[in-house]
């Protein structure tokens, strides 16, 4: 627990300041923070999946770091896409990161093709790597840059930092109650054959956690600029509170799920007592990109 601590802190006083701080030294380091998290986390679940049950497959150990380069750019560019899609108000950027994608894909089928003894599942899992921690975790960590300009002409105010700090500070609240509640009265098993530790009733405590902490930190961070319409916002704020601690939950499962499947206990070790990057940001993935995706939504509506 202390090692867990202690690195929790190291990593906090890394990412803090660069998402607090509004400055483009802080917004550029922060690109290449998440370049690096994408590139590793990419690297670590390839390395999970190559090692899988204990059998070595040689495809995925020599692809594992083209796999990983290719992340890395395809994250970059959804922080780009993001950021020029706020201060120029254009979606245009958005095709980058999805050409980039497209053609990852089409260069790792063409290796794959040429490379012996490969198989549909060496390019699955390469194709859930870029995915997974290229696209998803590129565009939910982007949310450090995300300011809906079209949002922002009612009555909420959302910048680079709030969006980050709103679904993060979510994220472990929800993580924390749920850990709690099920230590002290789960007994039902939410899924037993893929997080054994998980209970139903821990998960309803982390969900009513996120939505009455969701709810009262778009008033503490300043989301919310009138009490006007306080019932509408308080209602809308639960909703989109509560998606995003069921994205939590249900982003931690799937990774149980990845590393079930693997028959590993953590996809990395480079950050003591939590495991690896996967292992640390499994959650703030599927619940950065539902906020993403619906404050997106909301964006585009009201044009």
């Amino acid at each position: 627990m202390r090692t867990r601590i202690l690195t929790g802190a190291v990593l906090l006083s890394v990412l803090f300041p660069l998402i607090i701080i509004q400055h483009p030294i802080c917004e550029v380091l922060f690109a290449v923070v998440v370049v690096f998290i994408s590139t590793v986390g990419t690297f670590e679940y390839l390395n999970g999946a190559y090692k899988s049950n204990g059998k070595i497959n040689p495809v995925l150990k020599k692809y594992r770091y083209l796999v990983a380069f290719c992340s890395g750019v395809i994250a970059f560019l959804c922080c780009n896409a993001t950021y020029n899609m706020c201060h120029e108000n254009d979606f245009i950027y958005h095709i980058y990161p999805m050409i980039a994608f497209m053609i990852s894909v089409v260069v790792i089928l063409f290796a794959m093709l040429w490379t012996k003894d490969s198989k549909a599942e060496d390019i699955a899992n390469c194709i859930v790597g870029l995915t997974y921690s290229g696209l998803l975790l590129g565009y939910a960590f982007s949310l450090r840059y995300f300011e809906p300009n079209n949002i922002n002409q009612t009555f909420i105010h959302l910048n680079g930092r709030q969006s980050f700090m709103f679904v993060y500070t979510i994220v472990l609240l929800t993580d924390t109650f749920a850990y709690l509640v099920g230590r002290k009265w789960g007994k039902r098993k939410m899924a037993p054959t893929i997080s054994p530790k998980k209970s139903v009733e821990g998960a309803i405590g982390g969900l009513v956690a996120g939505i009455i902490f969701g709810v009262s930190i778009l008033f503490i961070y300043k989301i919310v600029r009138t009490t006007e319409l306080l019932v509408l916002i308080i209602l809308a704020g639960a909703v989109i509170s509560g998606l995003i601690s069921c994205a939590v939950q249900f982003g931690d499962l799937v990774e149980s799920k990845f590393k079930r499947s693997f028959d590993v206990k953590d996809f990395g070790k480079i950050l003591p007592g939590h495991g690896g990057i996967l292992d640390r940001f499994d959650s703030f993935i599927y619940s950065g990109i539902i906020f993403y995706i619906v404050c997106l939504v909301i964006e585009i509506a009201l044009i």
